[in-house]
C-alpha cells in the first residue's frame, strides 16, 4: 500500500519521496487496487484493510456458492465449509491481515469457477476471463499457478470435445501476462522484482538444484511441502479414501470432475512450491494460503452428492478422527505478524526527533517498511531490503554494503532490533564506523555493544553530523537548502568540498532530500547537472530509473583497480 501512496502522491512506484523507484510489493495487483483508492478517497492504510477482508469474505463466500444447487444442502454445505476455514488458522489470519492474501483468495476461487463454468457451457467470456489475468498478478509468482490450470483446461477441451478455443484463450491470458512482465521489466529495468532479490529468491537455481539432484534443497522443498499441505487441511482429504468409489461416479454424474481436478491441480502446485521458493518470509503459510480454500471446496464437492446413509457411515468415523487429528496437531493462534501500533509509535518518535534536529525529510533506516513508509515523511533505506534496491544487491556483500551504508547514504535515524540488528553486525553495527558517526538515543548502547549483548536487543541511533548543535559542513548545508533551495550554494559547496579534499557525498545525500520539491519546481536537472559523479545523478534520479545500483557496483569495481 506504500508504494500505491508513492505512485499517486510522487508519481512513481517506490516507498521514499525521494526515490528510488523500486518493486518492493510482491503484490501488482494490490498496489494498483490501493493507489486507485486512495486517488478517489484518500483511504489510510487500515481503513483499507478493513475494506479488504470485508468485501473479500462475502465475495468468496458468493463464489463458492455458485458451484452448488440452491437448497438447504447446498446452504449447509456453505456453512460447515466457512465452519472449517474458521478452524485453518494461517488461512483466518492471513486473509484478515491486510496483505494481498484476500485478493489471492478471491481471485484464484474465481479463476477455478470461471474455467469450470466456460467448460460446461462450452462458451468463453474473454472480458470475465481478464479477471484471470488480474489473478495473474495477485503475486508476481500467481502464473506458476494459474498456468497449470489453463494448460490443463486447454488439454482437456481438446481431449474431450476436439476444441482448440480454449488454447487461444489461455494464450491470450498468457499474452497480457508477458506484456505487463515486459512492462515491469523496462519499467524497473529487469525481469527480476527486487523482493526476488532482496530475499535470496532464484528460480533458475532452485531449478538447477532440482535438477542436479541437490540433496539439501530436495530436503528441504519436501519438508516444507508436507507442513503447507498438511497446515491447510490437506489432510483432511484422505478421509475421502474410503468413499471415493461413490465420489469418483457422483463427479462424473454430476459433472464434476473438471472442477475437482481444477482445484486438485492448484493444491499439488501450492504444495510443491517450497522447491522453488523456499520458506516464506513473516510465516511459512502465508503464501500459500489459498489452499486452504481449494481443499475445504474439494471436500464439499465429494461428498454433497453422497446418500445420506453413507454419509452417515462416513462421519462415524471422519468426525472422530479429525477431532483426534486436531487434538494432536492444534497449534494455536500465533504471532504471525506484527501489529501496526509499534511501528506508529516509532514513526511519532523519529517525527519528534527529525522536528527537534530540524530534519527535512530525514532519512530513515529500519526493517519493517509498512507503517513508516506509508506516512511519506521519510525517505527509507530498508534493512529488509525490500524497498531499497542496492541493500538487495548488496546482500551477499559486507564490505560493498559497510561502504554504501555507512560512507554514502548514511542514514539520519537508524532503528533496529533483533534479529535484524544481528543480521547487520558485521557490515555495519558492530565496527568503529559505525560508533563514529551515530549516537544512541535513550539506550545508550553503542552499535559494538548491540551486537555484543547476549540478549534480544532494539535500539534508535541518530546521526551526529545531522543533530542541530553539529557544526559539520553538512549540517550548514541543510540548514541553508532549508531556507533557500539555490544551485549557486550547491556549486559553491562542491567546490569548497573539492579544495579541502574531503568527500563530497554529504553534498549529493542533502539535495536528495529535496527531490520532489526540485521535480516540482522543474529544477531537478539544474541541481543534478552540478554533479561530476556518474553515482551522485544516479542518485539523484533515482525514482526514474534503476542506474544507482549500477553505478555504485561500478564505482566499487574502480576502488578495487
Amino acid at each position: 500500500m506504500s508504494v500505491g501512496r508513492n505512485l499517486i502522491d510522487f508519481g512513481f512506484l517506490g516507498v521514499s519521496p525521494s526515490g528510488p523507484r523500486v518493486e518492493a510489493s510482491s503484490s501488482p495487483l494490490q498496489t494498483f487496487v490501493y493507489a486507485g483508492a486512495y486517488a478517489l478517497t484518500g483511504l489510510n492504510y487500515s481503513t483499507y484493510s478493513w475494506l479488504q477482508t470485508s468485501v473479500a469474505t462475502f465475495v468468496v463466500g458468493w463464489i463458492l456458492s455458485l458451484f452448488f444447487q440452491p437448497g438447504i444442502k447446498s446452504f449447509a454445505m456453505l456453512m460447515l465449509g466457512a465452519l472449517s476455514l474458521s478452524f485453518l488458522y494461517p488461512f483466518f489470519f492471513w486473509h484478515a491481515s491486510g496483505m494481498e492474501n484476500a485478493l489471492t483468495h478471491v481471485l484464484f476461487l474465481l479463476t477455478i469457477y470461471l474455467l469450470y463454468r466456460f467448460d460446461r457451457d462450452q462458451k468463453i467470456s474473454y472480458s470475465a476471463g481478464f479477471l484471470i489475468f488480474l489473478a495473474t498478478l495477485c503475486r508476481l509468482d500467481s502464473m506458476i499457478y494459474i498456468g497449470p490450470m489453463l494448460a490443463f483446461y486447454s488439454a482437456y477441451s481438446f481431449k474431450s470435445k476436439r476444441s482448440i478455443e480454449p488454447l487461444w484463450f489461455s494464450i491470450f491470458v498468457f499474452a497480457c501476462w508477458i506484456a505487463f512482465n515486459l512492462w515491469r521489466s523496462f519499467y524497473f529495468g529487469g525481469i527480476v522484482p527486487n523482493t526476488a532479490r532482496a530475499q535470496g529468491i532464484s528460480i533458475d537455481e532452485s531449478l538447477v538444484r532440482l535438477i542436479t539432484f541437490d540433496a539439501e534443497q530436495w530436503k528441504t522443498g519436501f519438508e516444507f511441502s508436507i507442513k503447507i499441505f498438511m497446515r491447510h487441511g490437506g489432510w483432511l482429504l484422505f478421509l475421502l479414501i474410503p468413499i471415493h468409489k461413490g465420489i469418483s461416479a457422483d463427479l462424473r454424474r454430476y459433472n464434476l470432475r473438471f472442477v475437482w481436478r481444477l482445484a486438485l491441480i492448484l493444491v499439488i502446485i501450492g504444495s510443491l512450491s517450497p522447491y522453488l521458493f523456499g520458506e516464506s518470509r513473516i510465516d511459512p503459510y502465508r503464501t500459500t494460503s489459498y489452499l486452504a480454500i481449494c481443499i475445504v471446496l474439494l471436500m464439499m464437492l465429494s461428498v454433497i452428492h453422497r446418500p445420506a446413509n453413507e454419509l452417515r457411515r462416513w462421519l462415524f468415523y471422519a468426525l472422530p478422527l479429525t477431532i483426534v487429528v486436531f487434538a494432536l496437531g492444534a497449534k494455536g493462534p500465533y504471532m504471525l505478524g506484527w501489529p501496526t501500533e509499534g511501528f506508529e509509535n516509532l514513526r511519532l518518535i523519529l517525527t519528534r526527533e527529525a522536528e527537534k534536529n530540524n530534519i527535512h525529510r530525514a532519512t530513515i533506516s529500519n526493517p519493517d517498511l509498512g507503517a513508516l513508509s506509508w506516512h511519506k515523511q521519510f525517505n527509507i533505506v530498508d534493512l529488509g531490503r525490500l524497498g531499497s534496491p542496492v541493500m538487495a544487491q548488496l546482500k551477499d556483500d559486507p564490505d560493498g554494503l559497510k561502504a554504501y551504508y555507512l560512507d554514502y547514504v548514511q542514514p539520519d535515524f537508524i532503528a533496529a532490533h533483533s534479529p535484524w540488528l544481528d543480521w547487520y553486525c558485521e557490515s555495519v553495527f558492530d565496527t568503529e564506523r559505525f560508533d563514529e558517526l551515530y549516537v544512541s538515543m535513550g539506550s545508550g548502547l553503542t552499535g559494538r555493544a548491540a551486537c555484543r549483548s547476549t540478549s534480544m536487543v532494539s535500539g534508535i541511533w541518530i546521526r551526529r553530523d545531522i543533530q542541530v548543535e553539529s557544526s559539520s559542513p553538512e549540517r550548514a548545508l541543510l540548514d541553508d537548502l532549508q531556507l533557500e533551495l539555490n544551485a549557486q550554494r550547491i556549486r559553491d559547496e562542491l567546490a569548497r568540498c573539492k579544495a579541502n579534499s574531503i568527500s563530497c557525498e554529504y553534498v549529493a545525500r542533502t539535495v536528495f532530500r529535496f527531490v520532489p520539491e526540485l521535480r516540482k519546481a522543474g529544477e531537478l536537472a539544474d541541481f543534478a547537472n552540478l554533479f561530476e559523479d556518474p553515482l551522485d545523478r544516479a542518485f539523484l534520479y533515482s525514482f526514474q530509473n534503476s542506474l544507482e545500483a549500477n553505478q555504485f557496483e561500478a564505482r566499487q569495481l574502480a576502488a578495487v583497480k
